[in-house]
């Protein structure tokens, strides 16, 4: 297979280490590249820093003057001519009443009036206050030819527009997408280039041992739980087991004697005051993490869809039952915080401790009729063997009836 595998959008900024590309990283110099990298096809081309917009009208027409969307009028420049000669130019920017101002073209035509209210700065396209007054200097554009309506005459006018930062934004979020949108078309188009090779290769079972994932989760889940419960880290002050030592000394492991009694105790208590083997859980999405960590859980693949959803979770619930016999125990460490652990306490049974990390917790207690269930599977792909493979049939009471 030579088809490389597509890596996700970056971007290195100046003196600084490569990072994963975001939408205020694209400008008009380097958003092409990465439409050229991911061959994007459908895509919006960046915005003009500024446009002009003309407009004339003859003999009492109203001028008529549309501004962009993206954009805000800035300043303008107007003129009046009948048939033979230039009436005059005009701004509006401190008049009431339109009157048609100058009567030489070459040096009344580059003087600009200004439509933003003076000392404002380009305001955004929410600014209510400043675009009511941009309206209203702009109506006054349309009809500054108006006292000249009995006479023959032409009205022009050209208003030049700057791009908002909005646009500019809004531009960037489309490109971001477009560029993510064809990222995500070539790592699927690799994905399943992929397990066409690996299917006319023959079969290759996928991921790992389901059963090897659930005690992982168990694991896990376990070690978070244990650390809600005594407030601590695992490694924090007080939480960390040194009994054994096996730093001090080079290639040697040696026990310290003095911390073992005390470090023994809480390794008991936490270890069988609950009944582990019996721990249920169910995990939450991603959104329940922290936001910066959203795109990198939702990445995370299994080809067991549960442990796929521990991968992605953001947040679990976990419930374990307390050991017949110590509910006292617990109570009182949830009331005091203090572990006893004393020869008053009874020890966990070796055998029976070992039966229960083994999966053997004893005679099974029939509650109710037995009932078929459909569970999901990675095995799909001995669909595509050729020739087919005869898979095993069960019966009800767990022998093999048939088999390949």
């Amino acid at each position: 297979m030579t088809m490389p595998m597509p890596k996700p959008p970056s971007f290195t900024p100046l003196n600084e280490s490569e990072r994963e590309l975001l939408p205020t990283d694209l400008s008009e110099d380097n958003y092409l590249e990465y439409v050229r990298q991911y061959r994007v096809t459908e895509f919006t081309p960046p915005l003009p820093d500024i446009v002009y917009i003309n407009s004339g009208a003859s003999d009492g027409t109203k001028l008529e003057i549309n501004i962009p969307a993206g954009y805000l009028p800035t300043r303008y420049v107007t003129n009046l001519a009948d048939g033979n000669s230039v009436l005059g130019v005009q701004t509006l920017s401190n008049q009431n009443t339109p009157e048609p101002a100058g009567t030489n073209p070459n040096t009344d035509y580059d003087k600009w009036g200004t439509i933003l209210p003076s000392g404002l700065s380009l305001p955004d396209e929410t600014d209510s206050v400043t675009n009511k007054k941009i309206e209203k200097q702009i109506e006054k554009l349309t009809q500054l030819h108006m006292p000249l309506k009995d006479k023959a005459y032409h009205a022009s006018v050209i208003v030049e527009c700057k791009k908002t930062e909005r646009a500019t934004v809004d531009w960037q979020l489309g490109v971001y997408k477009a560029i993510l949108d064809a990222y995500t078309r070539l790592l699927d188009e690799y994905n399943a280039k992929l397990d066409q090779v690996r299917s006319e290769s023959g079969i290759s079972i996928l991921g790992r041992n389901e059963a090897i994932n659930r005690e992982i989760e168990k694991r896990e889940l376990k070690r978070a739980a244990i650390s809600i419960l005594r407030g601590k880290q695992f490694g924090d002050e007080d939480f960390e087991f040194t009994a054994i030592d096996d730093e001090t000394v080079p290639d040697s492991v040696e026990i310290l004697f003095s911390k073992l009694p005390e470090q023994s105790a809480s390794i008991r208590f936490f270890e069988q005051i609950f009944e582990w083997h019996f721990l249920t859980y169910l995990f939450y999405p991603y959104y329940w993490a922290r936001k910066s960590k959203w795109k990198s859980y939702t990445m995370l693949k299994d080809t067991d869809p549960q442990f796929e959803k521990f991968l992605q979770a953001g947040r679990a619930r976990v419930r374990i039952p307390v050991r017949r016999g110590y509910e006292s125990i617990i109570i009182n460490y949830l009331s005091t915080g203090t572990i006893i652990w004393d020869d008053s306490v009874p020890i966990v049974n070796l055998v029976e401790e070992w039966k229960e990390q083994s999966g053997e917790y004893g005679e099974a207690t029939k509650v109710d009729e037995p009932w078929t269930i459909t569970i999901p599977t990675s095995l799909v792909i001995l669909d595509q063997t050729v020739p087919p493979i005869e898979l095993p049939e069960w019966g009800e009471d767990g022998n093999e009836i048939t088999g390949g």
